[in-house]
């Protein structure tokens, strides 16, 4: 649910790096970093998407511009993808513990 943003140097020493940092964007859900990845393109406000690794700008939409995204050009496949496998493994978790619960009463 993250993007990263890339790598910077925290730590100098001798004209050296000793000390790197990954910098990323993280979103509460699948289906918000992908609205973020492919929405931010199409608007003006971000005009350098994310930012940098020195500089991130990992701020959510505001009302404005939530409503300028064309929702046509955006691609869900990898959000319907994560919702197959939730809806897949919930599923088994219930079949395994009504299985479990059925079992218990018998005894």
């Amino acid at each position: 649910m993250c993007v990263l943003l890339g790598e910077y140097c925290v730590k100098e020493w001798f004209g050296g790096c000793v000390q790197e940092e990954r910098r990323y964007c993280c979103f509460h859900s699948v289906l918000a970093r992908v609205l973020h990845e492919q929405g931010r393109p199409q608007l003006s406000t971000f005009p350098n998407g994310f930012g940098t690794a020195e500089a991130p700008n990992c701020r959510g939409f505001d009302p404005i511009e939530f409503q300028a995204i064309d929702f046509s050009k955006i691609d869900f496949t990898e959000y319907y993808g994560h919702l197959r496998t939730s809806t897949q493994s919930e599923m088994d978790e219930r079949v395994t513990q009504g299985i479990e619960d059925y079992q218990n009463a018998l005894q």
